[in-house]
């Protein structure tokens, strides 16, 4: 049985003889399944971050979508091809045009990567060829009760804090109301 980063390195193969048929010079890679922060799907570094010298993309061990794990790889190796440079700026999105994705080219819309028919069949191509990914989807534990699990929120400027239960409570005992706002100034900073 493959691991998962095998399963992406033969990915990225089959990417580079369909999707990426027209780049010829790529920097040497290397592919991982990683425990992301919640709202990031994937990641690429670019050279001068690895020790090794190489580009290095983490896909969000929350996903488990054989089909979304190579769409993201695509929207990853489009950071690579550039260095991670500019962002998901006008270079990226040539970039990324190219490959087939489409916009919003910064955020997955509903957790969704855009993309065209094509690139969607030649995904589909790839699992088909390769099965689906040897990885289970890893939630994480919801957060353990106590230090700063309680947020402290501006009603007037949005402002907000978190923190422990002994600072959302007065010296009286009673929840934080009505508090000055160290951002604009207003007294509207109640503890939830």
């Amino acid at each position: 049985m493959k691991t998962r980063e095998e399963y992406l390195t033969e990915s990225f193969n089959l990417l580079r003889q369909t999707t990426f048929a027209h780049v010829i010079d790529w920097p040497e890679l290397k592919f991982s399944i990683s425990d992301l922060s919640k709202n990031t799907l994937g990641v690429c570094y670019s050279r001068a971050a690895s020790a090794a010298g190489l580009n290095e993309i983490f896909i969000s061990a929350s996903c488990a979508d054989s089909e979304k794990i190579i769409k993201i790889l695509v929207h990853e190796l489009c950071h690579a091809i550039l260095d991670c440079q500019g962002a998901h700026g006008s270079q990226f999105k040539t970039v990324a045009k190219q490959a087939g994705l489409m916009a919003p080219f910064a955020t997955a819309k509903n957790g969704e990567v855009s993309c065209t028919t094509e690139l969607d069949q030649t995904v589909a191509a790839i699992v088909e060829a390769l099965g689906p990914i040897p990885h289970s989807e890893l939630k994480k534990p919801a957060p353990k009760p106590g230090r700063n699990n309680h947020k402290l929120v501006c009603g007037g400027c949005g402002w907000q804090a978190n923190t422990s239960r002994k600072h959302i409570v007065t010296n009286e005992g009673y929840k934080i109301r009505d508090a000055k706002c160290p951002a604009c100034g207003s007294y509207q900073v109640d503890a939830i």
